[in-house]
């Protein structure tokens, strides 16, 4: 019983660690594609776009 609750506990442990992982990953590419428009704003005032 008490290694059916151990072996629950590594599963449940693993499945937070990839939500969170995946979390960060999400967190870092809003970082990055918030810091690339930042940092191409300026330009893309001189650039003909629109």
């Amino acid at each position: 019983m008490l290694r059916k609750l151990l072996v629950m506990d590594m599963w449940q442990l693993v499945e937070v660690l990839i939500i969170a992982g995946h979390v960060v990953l999400a967190i870092t590419a809003v970082i990055v594609i918030l810091e690339g428009v930042v940092a191409y704003a300026p330009l893309s005032r001189h650039l003909p776009i629109h």
